[in-house]
């Protein structure tokens, strides 16, 4: 085992009471399964764990890791809810259904040096803008 590899097993055992061989099997196995294949994400991974109980849930890439904590210290026990909902909300925009696809900004909506509206083909021309007359 390398230095940090044997730093990894020590941080793990640690924190979780996981073994670095355990959590490389719980890795593989998530790996192998479909429906947790996009959690694992591309870059760095973290062991999650539930923070009101410290029970090992298993691997996500550190983002959705990070995401998944703000939600659950926000809406708790209702957490599972929310994340079904907000899928459901991705899936299909309620404002679509209103006033159909609308395009805005691309990015934080706020003033900006160089404004950039979306559209169905991507991302209209930036405009130049008038300066106005002291």
């Amino acid at each position: 085992m390398t230095k940090q590899e044997k730093a990894k097993d020590a941080r793990l055992r640690k924190f979780f009471r996981v073994s670095l061989e355990e959590y490389r099997a719980i890795e593989a196995y998530q790996s192998n399964v479909r429906c947790y294949d996009f959690l694992l994400g591309t870059t760095r991974r973290g062991l999650d764990h539930n923070h009101t109980t410290g029970q090992v849930r298993g691997i996500l890439d550190w983002r959705i890791n990070r995401a998944l904590g703000i939600i659950e210290n926000a809406f708790k026990e209702s957490s599972p809810v929310i994340l079904r909902q907000m899928a459901g909300y991705l899936e299909s925009p309620p404002a679509y259904a209103i006033i159909g696809e609308r395009y805005g900004i691309i990015g934080k909506a706020k003033n900006k040096k160089k404004m950039v509206y979306g559209s169905v083909q991507g991302p209209l021309p930036v405009e130049k803008r008038k300066k106005k007359n002291g």
